[in-house]
Order: C-alpha cells, then sequence, then structure tokens
C-alpha cells in the first residue's frame, strides 16, 4: 500500500454534497409548515430522544436557574418514556 493511503473508498465530498443538497432543498417549506397552526411537533427518534434525554439531564445537573432562559432545555422526556423504548432492553431479558 502507498504511504499515506487508507484503505477503502476515497470520499471527497461529493456524496455528502449531495445529502446536503437533498436536506436542504425542501428547508424553506418546511420550515413554513413548521410554523403553520396545524404543526403540533415531530416525534423523536430513539436515538434522537436519548440525545435530547441527555440535555434534560444536562440542564438538571447544572441547575436550572444558572441556565439562560434561550438555552434551556424544555423538560418534556420523563423516565417512564425512555426506559420502555430502549431497544437494548430485549437483549437483558
Amino acid at each position: 500500500m502507498a504511504r499515506g493511503r487508507t484503505t477503502g473508498p476515497i470520499n471527497n465530498g461529493e456524496r455528502l454534497c449531495d445529502i446536503l443538497l437533498e436536506d436542504t432543498e425542501f428547508g424553506t417549506q418546511i420550515q413554513k409548515s413548521m410554523e403553520s397552526p396545524g404543526f403540533k411537533g415531530v416525534p423523536l427518534s430513539y436515538q434522537e430522544a436519548r440525545i435530547y434525554h441527555w440535555n434534560q439531564n444536562a440542564d438538571r445537573m447544572i441547575g436550572s436557574d444558572k441556565i439562560p432562559e434561550e438555552l434551556k432545555v424544555q423538560q418534556v422526556l420523563g423516565e417512564e418514556w425512555i426506559f420502555p423504548n430502549d431497544p437494548r432492553l430485549s437483549a437483558l431479558t
């Protein structure tokens, strides 16, 4: 193998560019629909919920009174929501 080369395909960003374009192509329309009265929210995937749950707990550990309002994470997920939905539970039984 030549020095400085790794195995596998070379990624020069072309594929990432396609993905970013796809993700942003409908941004204006999506934002408009999210601002409509009919929009009630977006359900989180399990992984997104885990990240949000972590951020909620970080806010609790820091102390809500020490965090500026615009940076606070809304406390909406409880333990009863996270753990019953954890796909790893089946591996524990």
